[in-house]
């Protein structure tokens, strides 16, 4: 069976869905809630980072989902991430170093600098 790369939101209490909607068109590692803002998911997983605002519509209620700019930083697999109470994303990647996300945008990436490397 192949996977769908679909994300479904599921309302436990009820046993029903709430929403479902296309995660990317590739892996997916990773999905959790913000714990400071449970109307926001992020997803990674294979070459991205995927910010999703849970919105209320005259429709009723819509994932929208934003992917993540790596900009000059090289494009990585997301295997995790952490989220902090102002809405930043502190992800892993793929050389080891660390992006911290604001918005869907890289605002800076960590690395650890070895004595004699040069950098």
């Amino acid at each position: 069976m192949e996977p769908d790369f679909v994300i479904t939101v599921w309302n436990w209490k009820q046993q029903a869905t709430v929403l479902r909607n296309k995660a990317f068109s590739a892996d997916v590692f990773t999905v959790g809630f913000c714990p400071f803002n449970h109307n926001t998911v992020v997803s990674s997983g294979l070459g991205h980072l995927k910010v999703w605002e849970m919105a209320s519509t005259f429709t009723g209620l819509k994932l929208q989902g934003t992917v993540g700019k790596f900009g000059r930083v090289e494009l990585s697999d997301v295997g995790g991430f952490i989220t902090f109470p102002d809405g930043k994303i502190l992800s892993g990647s793929e050389s080891g170093a660390l992006l911290l996300w604001e918005g869907h945008l890289v605002k800076c990436e960590l690395r650890r600098i070895t004595a004699g490397a040069g950098n």
